[in-house]
């Protein structure tokens, strides 16, 4: 799965190993960026094929991934690499103990 190249200034470090991170923002880790005045968190080679969260803070815009995510999953294109790459990881995690 390719991810877009995000500028490292604008990154936002995110610890995803935090508790009180859902279990989707632990499996797949989005880039999570500033992005002038709103925050975004992605999965993907791009903005508008990827899996983009947004919001007003980081935990705003990881949150609305998370929604995003669920979304994307029940839409899907079965030929999408992206989707391939998320239902592998999902498939691959599902016996995780968090």
């Amino acid at each position: 799965m390719e991810q877009m190249k995000i500028d490292q200034d604008a990154l936002v470090s995110v610890d995803f190993e935090n508790e009180a991170l859902t279990r989707n923002l632990k499996i797949f880790r989005p880039a999570v960026f500033k992005d002038g005045d709103t925050y975004k968190c992605l999965l993907g080679p791009d903005l508008d094929s990827g899996i983009l969260g947004v919001g007003d803070t980081a935990r705003a815009a990881m949150l609305d991934w998370d929604v995003k995510l669920n979304e994307f999953l029940t839409a899907h294109d079965p030929n999408d690499p992206l989707a391939q790459y998320v239902l592998d990881m999902l498939a691959t995690t599902s016996n995780m103990v968090w």
